[in-house]
């Protein structure tokens, strides 16, 4: 049986150029998860990007349900990132898990802002305060 999913596993073409970079994408699985993996993943990708309360500065996101409930399901464990920051336009999927959490939750409060340009991710660090104001004027401060 292994030999079958190495086959398999063979199979899958590798998309990027040099497969040792570190990802700037994740793609999460499929929409039909349960309630249980669903929050599981949730803490997983909490646990690894440490969100919680922090800006997430994204290149871009690729539409995904599953990215949309995740994000969701963070800001109903209230473990959300402080602000969403988008150097390309937001896609309509990650948008509605954001949407989504504003409406529905009390205390979902997390601004987004997308099309901030290439040029923010490049000059944004871990170690910067960013503040989102209530225009979305967006500050980056050392």
């Amino acid at each position: 049986m292994e030999y079958k999913l190495q086959r398999i596993y063979d199979s899958y073409p590798v998309i990027w150029k040099k497969k040792d970079t570190k990802p700037k994408l994740c793609f999460m699985g499929c929409q039909h998860m349960s309630l249980e993996q669903l929050t599981d993943w949730t803490k997983k990708v909490d646990t690894g990007l440490k969100m919680a309360g922090k800006a997430l500065c994204l290149p871009r996101t690729i539409g995904s349900t599953t990215g949309g409930l995740v994000l969701y399901c963070a800001c109903s464990m209230q473990r959300q990132p402080a602000c969403m920051l988008f150097s390309e336009p937001i896609d309509s999927l990650a948008a509605a898990g954001a949407i989504l959490a504003d409406v529905w939750l009390k205390e979902a409060n997390m601004p987004v802002v997308d099309s901030l340009g290439e040029d923010f991710l490049q000059y944004v660090k871990d170690t910067m305060s960013i503040t989102v104001k209530e225009d979305g004027t967006v500050e980056v401060a050392d």
